[in-house]
């Protein structure tokens, strides 16, 4: 079980056709049989890294939200020499398309001509850069729309050599509760 905003550690799986089904967690022991939300069928490669993702709104949901997973082939190849890899994942359902800024750490507004480290990052799609180490903060914004940060981490560090995959989820419109409010996530790549 992981729950929601949850993220689980590696697991080594045999390379297969494979048949992957999501279902909605338990909220008492009298839940059976579980919701399932989706289900499908997958090829997994041999010595492959991939990070699957859940999102979606599991109820009411609009057909662009609907519950699914999606999965990310990991890039484990050497990062370039005194850099590091990051890879922003846009799994919140309703934020819309975002622009990702790396500004100084603790910075809470992005100054007037600052260009986005990734800009127009669309529902259910990933993009990666490679940065200089350091300690950064990540401001989210609505694509094209600079003067409303949408969501933030104050404080990022990266190293030389490391992969990290931030996740854009939770919800950004209504009032869902606050662990469900859209917010970016750090992932320590394998």
């Amino acid at each position: 079980n992981v729950p929601f905003g949850g993220a689980s550690a590696y697991l080594d799986v045999p390379a297969r056709n494979s048949v992957v089904t999501i279902q909605v967690a338990p909220s008492t022991t009298a839940d059976n049989p579980l919701p399932l939300l989706t289900s499908s069928r997958i090829d997994l490669e041999r010595r492959r890294d991939y990070t699957f993702v859940v999102s979606g709104r599991a109820t009411n949901p609009a057909v662009a939200e609907q519950p699914a997973f999606t999965i990310y082939l990991d890039d484990t190849s050497a990062v370039a020499s005194g850099q590091a890899r990051v890879r922003l994942i846009h799994s919140s359902a309703d934020a819309g398309a975002v622009d990702v800024y790396a500004l100084p750490a603790n910075s809470t507004t992005v100054p007037a001509g600052a260009t986005p480290v990734m800009a127009g990052v669309d529902f259910r799609s990933a993009r990666t850069i490679t940065v200089a180490p350091g300690t950064y903060a990540l401001l989210a914004t609505p694509a094209g729309n600079r003067t409303t940060v949408a969501t933030s981490l104050p404080s990022v560090g990266v190293t030389a050599g490391g992969a990290f995959t931030i996740v854009a989820r939770g919800f950004a419109t209504g009032t869902p509760p606050a662990n469900q409010r859209l917010a970016l996530q750090v992932l320590q790549d394998r």
